[in-house]
């Protein structure tokens, strides 16, 4: 029995890197074909290619979801990428015409808008999050280290492994639940600190403890004033996930 679901999950997981590779093949073909009928020698762009693929593939998901080709996808991150990396050699409706006309690919003008926009939209809220998420790792240590810190733990008699851990499994967890939009032209120090003011309310809540974090200790860290971090983390909470909802009906 064991030994035949082994062997399903083999093949199962076979099939779909098979798959991959034909995708794969697909849209590099595809799009070596374009830029020779670009008039462009494909080997001097085989960089962006690699990186249009590895683009492509993460975001493979919007086929299923926006009922668009695989075509369609390859030409949508070709163009996201070359807006990027800030060349403006090629004119959007140029590449579709070609696709289309010489390329026989069914491609449509407003789908690519459609998956341009997502892909961006993706993007920009992974970049964010990262930086965030830079931040936060960089903070902790020097947080955890802090002497007021120690001495708040001690006296609770909390290791200080089960703290850390908790402390950044819960904050991590809040960035992971923010929405993009709330990250937009906001100080990403500031939302940082938020996260990290919140995550330990939230472990002192699972824990019974007393919080070990103060704002005071954020602002020597990261610069953010502590009143802007008083003033601001109940807010903060209310458009965070359910993981901080609770922590929002203890401070009402």
């Amino acid at each position: 029995m064991i030994g035949e679901v082994s062997s399903r999950y083999d093949l199962s997981a076979l099939k779909r890197a098979s798959v991959r590779r034909l995708h794969l093949f697909r849209m590099k073909t595809f799009l070596v074909d374009l830029l020779i009928d670009l008039g462009e020698n494909p080997s001097a762009w085989y960089p962006l290619i690699r990186e249009t693929l590895a683009c492509a593939l993460n975001f493979n998901f919007l086929r299923r979801r926006l009922n668009i080709t695989l075509y369609e996808l390859a030409l949508a991150t070709f163009w996201f990428i070359l807006r990027k990396r800030g060349i403006n050699k090629f004119n959007i409706m140029k590449l579709i015409a070609l696709s289309r006309k010489k390329l026989r690919k069914r491609i449509l003008y407003k789908r690519i808008l459609n998956i341009s926009s997502y892909i961006r939209h993706f993007s920009n809220e992974y970049d964010a999050k990262e930086e965030l998420r830079s931040i936060v790792l960089s903070t902790l240590p020097k947080l955890l280290n802090n002497l007021r810190t120690i001495h708040r733990r001690k006296s609770q008699q909390l290791p200080l492994e089960q703290y850390s851990e908790q402390l950044k499994k819960e904050v991590l967890g809040i960035i992971d639940g923010i929405d993009s939009v709330d990250l937009s032209g906001k100080s990403r120090k500031v939302i940082a600190s938020l996260c990290i003011y919140v995550a330990d309310k939230i472990v002192a809540q699972k824990l019974r403890i007393k919080p070990l974090l103060s704002a005071k200790m954020l602002e020597m860290s990261l610069g953010v004033s502590q009143f802007t971090i008083l003033r601001r983390y109940k807010n903060f909470i209310k458009s965070c996930h359910t993981r901080g909802k609770s922590v929002m009906n203890n401070e009402a």
